[in-house]
């Protein structure tokens, strides 16, 4: 209707310019069709302002999933940034459950496997090596950690290519579909009135053309100008008949709100939520991350037979490094500065155990992880063994094990404890039985119990470094 409005009034300036109506001079003519020019430029300013406007907020909208944080390597050091912001080159950091930003090559990990239905169509998970080295963007990391190197992000990438192949066409909410089917009804009606009104114009002009010159009158081509005045006035019922600013109105409305949602703190995907949060009476939704901080903190605890609430009243020296060294080795968590202030990255539940070792007295996390030894080897936490372990390699010869999981799961495969002093000790069935009644203790209460165990394997003569480490490997893998 725009189109056929602007038309018209172009043509009714050149009409008016070459053959002005009575009365009116050649300085004046233009006036009617330039006042029609500037309506059609006001009606399409305001649209595409509003159109612009609500656009803007869906890209708002749509950035916020984008504004996914990824764990990169920069400089030697673990930092974070935001998914639109890596680069060919980086070195990213994976764990189980991570999902591959961008397409790279596999570097190092441990019994890392990615499942790529969504681009192969493979259903069963892929492991990733030396030797299968690819990685897929939009694929998730479903077992183990690794580190890959970035080949090609965005609309470079695998998955970015498919994105940009999808004619994704937004859809009409509810209410607009039904404003949408009116519109389109008055509209139909609109063009039949202004097809008639058109016609029975053209047919009483006609019938004065034809009297007048049945008269002895004679014809003027400034006639010609009446016909196009009757298709003006055709065209501008059709456009008045349109209720082309209800649709316009409604999408302001729900964008609007769209916007007021977001200031409460909820955030709105597509404007068809609106409407249906409108409707809405009751709201049942999980605790978790709801009414909590979504941050887990180490409340309780149990070391060497002595109970506490925060962090333990004493500690010995050599108990507290060997505890530090199990949860800081043990971890594909890290820390960085933020603020004058540290925060933790990665897994929650490791997350608060370095949180709380960081509050000890005394202890330099940085220092044990920059100063460690290599892990010789790492198995992630899985669902079927519920525990994580590494192995290290001990100063002079032999490996050491550090394992954290489910708490009955370790205490059923320990037979010694740690003392007061740092010895050890057997772990007898009775004194197993009292864990047991302190670690229902601590559930009963609603709070996550995790056990840190750990073993030595020192390396006899008879028995190579090699060899022990390949039958602790099949020891963990049973």
């Amino acid at each position: 209707m725009i189109l056929i409005l602007t038309a018209a009034a172009i043509i009714s300036i050149v009409v008016s310019m070459i053959f002005p109506p009575e009365g009116d001079s050649r300085a004046t003519a233009w006036i009617e069709g330039a006042a029609i020019l500037l309506a059609v430029v006001i009606v399409t300013a305001v649209t595409a302002g509003n159109n612009y406007s609500q656009e803007l907020q869906f890209q708002v909208l749509s950035a916020k999933q984008d504004e996914r944080p990824v764990r990169v390597i920069r400089g030697g050091k673990k930092t974070e940034v935001l998914m639109t912001e890596l680069l060919v080159g980086d070195v990213i950091s994976l764990e189980q459950g991570d999902q591959v930003p961008t397409d790279g090559i596999y570097i190092s990990g441990h019994s890392c496997s990615c499942d790529e239905s969504n681009m192969t169509g493979e259903a069963e998970p892929q492991s990733k090596s030396s030797k299968k080295c690819f990685m897929l963007s939009g694929c998730r990391v479903v077992h183990g950690a690794c580190v890959m190197l970035a080949t090609a992000v965005g609309m470079r990438s695998e998955w970015g290519k498919v994105l940009s192949e999808m004619d994704v066409e937004r859809e009409d909410t509810p209410l607009q579909g039904k404003l949408s089917g009116l519109a389109r009804n008055i509209g139909f009606l609109g063009i039949g009135v202004a097809l008639l009104v058109f016609f029975i114009l053209l047919a009483y002009w006609g019938i004065d053309v034809y009297q007048d010159l049945s008269a002895g009158g004679t014809w003027h081509w400034i006639r010609i100008f009446d016909i196009m005045k009757f298709f003006i006035i055709s065209v501008t019922i059709v456009v008045v008949a349109v209720p082309e600013g209800l649709p316009l109105a409604v999408t302001i409305a729900l964008a609007y709100s769209t916007k007021r949602m977001m200031s409460d703190k909820n955030l709105v995907r597509h404007l068809a939520a609106c409407e249906t949060m409108g409707g809405v009476t009751q709201i049942c939704s999980d605790k978790t991350g709801t009414l909590t901080q979504n941050r887990m903190t180490v409340t309780q605890g149990w070391i060497a037979g002595e109970s506490f609430n925060g962090l333990p009243s004493r500690l010995d020296p050599t108990l507290k490094l060997l505890l530090t060294h199990a949860i800081a080795r043990n971890t594909t968590g890290y820390l960085k500065n933020e603020a004058d202030k540290v925060v933790f990255t990665g897994n929650p539940t490791e997350c608060a155990l370095l949180a709380w070792i960081n509050r000890l007295p005394d202890t330099d996390y940085e220092r044990i992880r920059a100063d460690g030894r290599p892990i010789a080897k790492m198995f992630p936490f899985s669902s079927a063994r519920k525990r994580m372990s590494v192995v290290v390699p001990l100063e002079g010869s032999g490996y050491r094990l550090f394992c954290k999981g489910a708490s009955e799961i370790l205490l059923a495969r320990c037979s010694a404890q740690l003392t007061q002093d740092g010895s050890i000790a057997p772990l007898n069935p009775d004194q197993k039985q009292d864990l047991i009644h302190v670690i229902e203790g601590m559930a009963s209460n609603g709070l996550r119990t995790l056990a840190i165990a750990y073993r030595d394997f020192p390396v006899r003569s008879s028995l190579t470094a090699i060899s022990l480490l390949n039958r602790l490997l099949t020891q963990m893998l049973i």
